[in-house]
Formats: structure tokens, sequence, C-alpha cells
């Protein structure tokens, strides 16, 4: 395990001493939005650019994601977990913490 103040690394292999560079790196395509209309208006441009049909090939790993809240909502937390496919079984996971900087809007 890889601990560092704001996150948390567990991998299968327990010799690696640091974390390997991602796989896949996010490129934010615009700046943060910084309030709640302006959220939901990119979200709205962003609703053309799903892709609906199967472009990926072979799979041979899956991750499930979820972002939640502690400490009353003044903090937001990720996690994701990856998984070999099909059998399912845990290859990495990773859980990051952060002050709460946007607030919850459900819908």
């Amino acid at each position: 395990m890889i601990s560092r103040p704001e996150y948390n690394i567990h991998r299968k292999d327990k010799r690696q001493t640091r974390p390997a560079e991602p796989a896949l790196k996010a490129h934010r395509t615009q700046a943060w939005p910084t309030g709640i209309a302006e959220a939901r208006a990119i979200q709205e441009s962003l609703r053309g650019k799903v892709v609906a049909r199967d472009r990926l090939g072979k799979i041979s790993t899956v991750a499930g994601i979820d972002v939640g809240f502690e400490k009353h909502g003044s903090v937001t937390r990720a996690a994701v977990v990856v998984l070999d496919f099909p059998g399912l079984a845990p290859v990495e996971q990773a859980v990051a913490r952060r002050p709460t900087c946007f607030p919850y809007v459900p819908g």
C-alpha cells in the first residue's frame, strides 16, 4: 500500500514502492465552472459527446468510480477500483479526499 496525505493506492503487487504512471490521463478541456448554471451548461454541452456504441475491442479491465462527501459535506471523497475482466478480481484501487470546493447539486 502506498499512502500520501491526499490519496491512498492499494495494488495487487505489494512489492511496488511508488505509484506507476496512470495509463489514462484526464485532460480538462475547459475551466472549472464557478457556478451551478455554468456547470449545468457544461453538462448539457457534453451530452452530445457520449459514445453509445461498442468501439472498444477486447476488454481486459473495467473500473467503478464513486464520489461522496464526509464531515457534513466539507470533504469530498472519490474512489476508484480497477478489476480484471471477466474475472472481476481487484487489480488496483485508490481513494482521494479534498476539501469540497463545489456543492453537490442533485438532479
